[in-house]
């Protein structure tokens, strides 16, 4: 092969719509190399050997010299991408290198990969390998927007222009396949990690047989001279917890088959369960405690039941990937978590849908205000933030440690009675906390400055949100003295802080949109702290779906191309297109194998599939059957339309019919089974179905 193949074969490796959004590592080893070339028959020695050559119109001498004129000469070609990329993984080839060296030494390596005797020493112009390194970060962030994966410049060691091939080491690609098992055992939370000192010891805990001892003793080590890349490692964790969904992939059926791998299926999440403490009720001294989990994975249309001790809890999506508190269907009345065991832990599951709900055992619970995710009352979260308010619930048998810490280490705090806590749990009330408790994982406070996003309606991999739904800024680990701006052609705009009390920023409506934005943390200098790159875009509506699959009238995804009828993306194949009135013509029977449809005039009931669907008047109300076992359970679904904003009234209650029988149905399936029937989500629906059931209750 020629450089330019081996230059494209990395390339594409390594930088891909799969890692849009995400870090790159250029981690190239031996393996690598060889199982890039095999389809081609070459190895990492026909790699060496290009390298060695260098591009075939290069007239240059050494590798560093041959590797500058790719890096001046690439931008000016019709090439997208860097022509330098391989001689990066070359560099970084050198780091992962074994031998019989000092574990610093790095030029002795490289000069035996090329054959020449390894001393040590500087290699020539190989100081100036920076600005290959710096131009990567911008093409990765600034040309390519992330599209394709971020390359963050770091060092690791000492040693400026060493540091940075031996920053590429920081994780293998084994080992960042290994992390969402270690986060899986260790029960982390993906919307709410614990602090970087909590994860320290996960990662000792949980990855001692999955992790390199390299990367074990990195974490173990703090001396001051690591500590940039120790940090670095950490950072690129959470990086790893932030795009992971709660999921893990599970093999199946081992194949020693080189060609056929392994067949693998992906578990479904485990989502964490988060306690919610209602606002105190300080005159009757009692607090409620309820249950809710926040998911980035999709939350299913018809909810989830959870099944604990013979009992069945249900919860739909609210605001954006927060459910609604768990409840209890046949009673109707919310899951109380003090009725739980906090020391123990406790696993919800829905076998049917095949989600697990996990509250993790402890016996301290730290809760911070519920605004910070547009909640009320206050939310159990993993770590202390600088400066904010909050409660602690901790069994009794850590009592003694936690008053200590916060009558040492708080601005105030105090014991507080309230009624509604566990058997022994006591609660305490503080506000900022200068100090992090470090016997007590809860208690730490994040000291790596990261950023974040919140909310905001996202699209697609990568940093793209919609125009008209931004994210919020999150800093984590600040100091309280940082500011936000975005760069974007010479333009800066500062980002709004609307809660001194809260580190969370937002972007100014002003700001382009279809353009990169470069958001920068700044305290007193010029230069900023960190850098992320997103960008606002308007809402598109495709008019080609060639990428979508194909799918039958069942719904599942055929590849049978002989198929007459089919759907792809909003593309319906071999099907007339419908009129629509006002009415679809047909109503939603799709949504259960029982459904009973409701009119506005009491008295209108059709109990499908028994009966016929109506003719001679159009349905309100869809009330379907769970296709559930057990107690029964309803769902009810509005099948007419408004008119702009307005519930039309022609869908408020009329008068009854003259045949009483039906009457006597049509308030049995709305008054008689209201315990039973999951309510609509939007509000005003929900109005509208209330006015149904008061019908009902009087008729």
């Amino acid at each position: 092969m020629s450089y330019e193949d081996w230059n494209y074969l990395i390339t594409q490796k390594f930088f891909n719509k799969e890692m849009a959004g995400k870090e790159v590592l250029l981690y190239v080893t031996k393996d690598v190399l060889n199982l890039l070339g095999r389809d081609t028959g070459k190895d990492f020695q026909d790699f060496i050997r290009c390298i060695k050559e260098g591009p075939s119109d290069s007239v240059r001498q050494g590798i560093c010299q041959k590797a500058l004129w790719c890096y001046e000469d690439w931008r000016g070609t019709r090439q997208g991408y860097p022509q330098y990329i391989a001689y990066l993984a070359f560099f970084v080839l050198a780091a992962t290198t074994g031998g019989d060296f000092d574990p610093k030494a790095y030029y002795p390596r490289l000069r035996k990969l090329l054959g020449e005797p390894p001393k040590t020493g500087s290699y020539p112009s190989f100081e100036k390998m920076d600005k290959l390194w710096d131009d990567l970060e911008k093409w990765s962030r600034i040309n390519k927007h992330e599209e394709l994966g971020r390359y963050s410049k770091r060092i690791r060691g000492g040693n400026i222009h060493v540091g940075l091939p031996f920053s590429q080491t920081i994780l293998s690609e084994d080992e960042r396949k290994a992390l969402p098992q270690i986060f899986s055992e260790a029960e982390i939370d993906p919307t709410d990690p614990p602090s970087e000192s909590a994860m320290v010891r996960i990662l000792l805990r949980y990855g001692s047989d999955k992790l390199e001892r390299r990367t074990l003793q990195l974490l173990k080590n703090d001396e001051s001279s690591i500590l940039e890349m120790r940090n670095a490692l950490i950072d690129f964790i959470f990086e790893e917890i932030s795009e992971w969904d709660g999921s893990i992939a599970e093999t199946l059926f081992p194949n020693t088959s080189e060609e056929s791998g392994q067949i693998a299926k992906v578990r479904l999440p485990s989502v964490g369960l988060r306690i919610c403490l209602d606002p105190p009720d300080r005159v009757a001294k009692k607090i409620v405690l309820s249950l809710r989990f926040k998911t980035v994975r999709p939350f299913p249309d018809s909810g989830l039941d959870f099944g604990h001790k013979g009992k069945v809890y249900s919860c739909f999506e609210t605001i954006p990937n927060w459910s609604t508190k768990l409840k209890d269907s046949e009673t109707g009345l919310y899951l109380n978590a003090n009725d739980l065991d906090w020391l123990s832990g406790v696993k919800f599951e829905d076998k049917e849908k095949r989600w697990r709900a996990v509250l993790k055992a402890a016996s301290v619970k730290l809760f911070l205000p519920g605004s910070r995710e547009d909640l009320p009352g206050w939310v159990e979260s993993q770590h202390l933030e600088r400066e904010s308010r909050f409660f602690i619930a901790c069994h009794s048998s850590m009592a003694s440690i936690i008053s200590e810490w916060g009558n040492n280490s708080c601005k105030q705090f105090a014991n507080v009675l309230f009624y509604g806590l566990p058997s022994n749990w006591l609660l305490f009330e503080g506000e900022g906390a200068y100090e992090p408790c470090r016997e007590i994982d809860v208690l730490n406070i994040p000291s790596l400055l990261r950023m974040r996003f919140h909310g905001g309606i996202k699209v697609g991999r990568g940093n793209y949100y919609l125009k008209f739904g931004p994210p919020q800024v999150v800093i984590e680990g600040g100091q309280g003295d940082e500011h936000i701006i975005i760069t974007c052609n010479q333009y800066t705009y500062q980002l709004k802080r609307e809660n001194p009390s809260m580190p969370t920023w937002t972007i100014p409506d002003e700001v382009p949109i279809g353009k990169p934005l470069e958001l920068g943390v700044y305290r007193d200098g010029n230069e900023p702290l960190l850098c992320k790159v997103i960008q606002l875009i308007e809402p598109e509506i495709f008019d080609k779906f060639d990428d979508m699959p194909k799918r039958c009238r069942s719904g599942i995804i055929t590849v049978d191309d002989a198929s007459e009828i089919y759907a792809r993306g909003a593309v319906v194949v071999g099907c007339d297109q419908l009129v629509k009135g006002s009415f679809s013509q047909t109503l939603p029977t799709y949504l259960s194998k029982r459904i009973i449809f409701i009119g506005a005039r009491p008295g209108q009931i059709a109990d499908w599939p028994e009966e016929n669907l109506p003719s001679d008047w159009n349905p309100v109300w869809a009330i379907s059957k769970f296709p559930r076992s057990g107690k029964e359970k309803w769902k009810v679904h509005f099948c007419g339309h408004w008119n702009q904003d307005q519930i039309d009234t022609n869908f408020y209650p009329g008068t009854p019919l003259a045949e009483h029988r039906y009457v006597k149905r049509w308030i049995e399936a709305i008054w008689v089974k209201r315990n039973r029937i999951e309510e609509p989500n939007l509000k005003v629906l929900r109005q509208l179905w209330a006015k149904y059931k008061e019908v009902a209750r009087h008729a």
